[in-house]
């Protein structure tokens, strides 16, 4: 076997071993403490005239948060055809998620999930603390999912090789997406939604 084969497929492997190490660690939560949510729940009025959305338990998790816009401008029946996951192209913007199971990390208090950027067609992995009670600090930055991970390693497994590049940026995502390419926005708390659109 080439041996630059071999390399590419050992390395794809320790990435996933990687991914899978890193992942385990903040893999269960129990169920949130109650006084805790109050600090995140509610209406915020996102950055860069982006909305308003509604931050609540998850309808599926209850150990989770989760958001979806409520207000925004543009028309009601809008469709988005930037989102990246293929199940979710082309619904109607206003109620789409915004903000995917955020978890409260024990240790810290900050809320760890994914948000869905609608502008740049992108979903973030996120860091949510509460910086008062009108004000949220949000984190954004890309991180590298199980799911690449499993699929480069399976792919290399099978003889199909990762584009060097690619696989590089898949594990500077993975080892340092926070520290190299992080972003922060803040969210503001607003009391009353003016013309909401998912009703």
């Amino acid at each position: 076997m080439n041996p630059f084969v071999m390399l590419v497929r050992v390395m794809a492997l320790a990435l996933l071993i990687a991914l899978m190490a890193a992942l385990t660690g903040c893999a269960a939560t129990p169920d949130m403490p109650s006084g805790r949510t109050d600090a995140v729940t509610g209406f915020w009025s996102l950055p860069d005239g982006q909305g308003v959305i509604e931050v609540l338990r998850c309808e599926t998790r209850a150990d989770a948060l989760c958001g979806r816009l409520v207000a925004y401008d543009g028309p009601d029946d809008a469709r988005d055809y930037s989102h990246p996951d293929f199940w979710a192209w082309g619904e109607r913007v206003c109620g789409s998620q915004v903000v995917f199971d955020a978890r409260a990390q024990p240790e810290t208090g900050v809320w760890q999930g994914r948000v869905y950027v609608r502008a740049e067609g992108a979903v973030y992995h996120a860091e949510i603390a509460a910086a008062g009670p009108d004000r949220l600090d949000v984190l954004l930055y890309e991180g590298a999912s199980m799911d690449e991970g499993v699929s480069v390693a399976i792919g290399a497994a099978m003889g199909n090789l990762p584009d060097p590049i690619d696989l590089g940026y898949l594990a500077v995502r993975a080892a340092a997406g926070r520290e190299l390419l992080a972003r922060e926005q803040v969210w503001r708390r607003i009391d009353a939604v003016p013309g909401r659109c998912d009703r």
